[in-house]
């Protein structure tokens, strides 16, 4: 989660589980659903911008 594409401010939800169907993340006591209104995927090997959504 991220406040912005540019991930400047981010929380790292940890890897994907899987790429099809439905993933449950838990999210950080803390964290502000309000601040953190953007969902990354980043592939970090090649340090790409896979996708992402916003909230």
């Amino acid at each position: 989660m991220s406040t912005d594409r540019g991930a400047s401010d981010f929380v790292n939800l940890g890897r994907l589980k899987g790429n099809m169907g439905n993933q449950n993340y838990l999210i950080p006591v803390g964290t502000g659903l309000t601040k953190y209104v953007t969902v990354l995927k980043l592939c970090r090997t090649f340090s790409v911008l896979i996708g992402g959504v916003q909230l």
